[in-house]
């Protein structure tokens, strides 16, 4: 019976895939350093997937410029252009996407809940009465 041998396979994590467009490419290049995804099989596919949606949106908007927003239909009437929706559906999946990876972070400026009043900040109702007459 043959032992298995172990082999340990090298892996370029930020090697580019070839048939990425030059949208993907720059977002590919532009992530892959991140921590979140760097070492990560799964968040490399996930990042791959997005890039592929950048560059499918792209190339729907790349058309819409050349047709136009709106086209003749088949009964003469003028219509939203159909690549519109797969345009806007890309795009959503990317910043989707972009957010589940870690990549996007909105900075946290906003306090959650009602304003503290009362003996939380020091501050009572009879002094807060006060302060607005």
């Amino acid at each position: 019976m043959r032992k298995k041998q172990n082999r340990q396979v090298l892996f370029d994590w930020a090697q580019l895939p070839a048939d990425l467009g030059p949208t993907g490419k720059d977002l590919w290049q532009s992530n892959i350093n991140e921590t979140a995804i760097n070492g990560s099989q799964g968040r490399r596919d996930a990042l791959y997937q997005v890039c592929v949606a950048a560059d499918r949106a792209a190339q729907c908007a790349k058309q819409i410029a050349r047709d136009g927003l709106m086209i003749k239909g088949q009964n003469g009437l003028t219509r939203e252009h159909p690549l519109v929706k797969i345009e806007i559906a890309n795009r959503a999946f990317v910043m989707r996407g972009l957010a589940r990876l870690g990549v996007l972070k909105a900075p946290d400026d906003r306090p959650v809940g009602r304003p503290a009043t009362g003996a939380n900040c020091g501050v009572s109702f009879q002094q807060l009465r006060e302060r607005e007459l």
